[in-house]
């Protein structure tokens, strides 16, 4: 039952990141991420440029109270980004 426990708070965890980070690229650049594909280039997709990438990892280094590091800046599908910001807040033990 623990690890039912364990399963239920990472699924709510990967779910609050999902949702604000949509909330945040939705405030910063008027885009609905929730039409897009979170398997293929999300830039792309939503023609974010650099000023506006960078614009949104910053409120959401705010936001999340963690410093994202640069490499998560590579990623490309929202997939990976979700994943990265889940990994960094666990590393930062948010």
């Amino acid at each position: 039952m623990g690890g039912d426990n364990s399963i239920r708070k990472g699924t709510a965890m990967a779910e609050d990141i999902r949702k604000k980070v949509f909330d945040i690229v939705k405030k910063e650049t008027g885009e609905d991420l929730s039409v897009i594909n979170p398997k293929k280039d999300f830039r792309e997709q939503t023609n974010l440029d650099s000023m506006q990438l960078v614009a949104i990892i910053a409120r959401l280094e705010q936001a999340f109270k963690i410093e994202i590091p640069a490499l998560v800046m590579t990623v490309s599908t929202l997939e990976e980004l979700l994943a990265a910001l889940e990994n960094e807040i666990k590393k930062g033990g948010n």
